[in-house]
């Protein structure tokens, strides 16, 4: 297992995706092993606090629905890059599969940007 970060949405007080549409919506519980929706596919993650700190911005403390957890995940995939300028997630997904995704990541996402399999969310990082 490797140590990652996610970061989530606290919405209806629970912890779900932050970046997604209604289709691959992904709840997390803290403890618990969460795997995507869609087979085949993957969950977001940083592979260092540093860049999911700078991705949210300098006001995070002042957040109240993103939230980042620390979690265990069982490999870092490096994330691949779209080839074109779509950036609905639905969208890319389904290019995915149709092996339209191919380029290691090299800006689409924000860096520090990994895959994994699953996630599971171990704690709430308090000095965020």
């Amino acid at each position: 297992m490797e140590i990652a970060y996610k970061i989530v949405f606290i919405r209806d007080k629970k912890l779900i995706s932050y970046f997604t549409s209604e289709q691959y919506l992904v709840e997390y519980e803290v403890g618990k092993v969460t795997f995507p929706k869609l087979k085949g596919s993957y969950l977001f993650v940083f592979k260092d606090l540093h860049y999911a700190k700078k991705y949210l911005g300098a006001n995070i403390n002042l957040s109240v629905i993103y939230k980042i957890y620390k979690c265990e995940v069982p490999k870092l995939i490096d994330a691949l890059e779209h080839e074109s300028e779509i950036c609905s997630i639905d969208d890319f997904w389904a290019d995915y599969h149709l092996g339209k995704v191919k380029i290691k990541n090299q800006g689409l996402y924000p860096k520090g940007t990994y895959w994994a399999d699953s996630v599971k969310l171990i704690e709430k990082v308090e000095s965020q």
